[in-house]
C-alpha cells in the first residue's frame, strides 16, 4: 500500500528546484508525487538568488539584476 505525495498533500501543485539538473529525476518525481505538476527553476548562490525561471513555456532563466548583487561581465574574446 504505497502512498504518493499528492495523497498526503493534496494541494501540492508547484515544485521549486535549483542547483541541480532536474531532467534526469523528472520521471521519478512524477511517480513519487502522483501527478505531473508545474516546476520552477531557481539559481540560488551564497551571494543571493542569481536567476529564476519566469515562464512555464521557456526553460531559460531570467537574471535577477535588481537585488543588490554585483555582476561583472567580461568579453570572452
Amino acid at each position: 500500500n504505497r502512498t504518493n505525495i499528492r495523497e498526503i498533500f493534496p494541494n501540492f501543485d508547484l515544485f521549486v528546484f535549483g542547483g541541480v539538473n532536474f531532467e534526469p529525476y523528472r520521471a521519478k518525481f512524477k511517480e513519487l508525487i502522483g501527478a505531473d505538476i508545474p516546476s520552477i527553476e531557481l539559481y540560488p548562490a551564497s551571494e543571493g538568488f542569481i536567476a529564476f525561471q519566469n515562464s512555464q513555456e521557456d526553460d531559460g532563466l531570467l537574471l535577477n539584476v535588481d537585488s543588490g548583487i554585483y555582476f561583472e561581465f567580461i568579453k570572452a574574446d
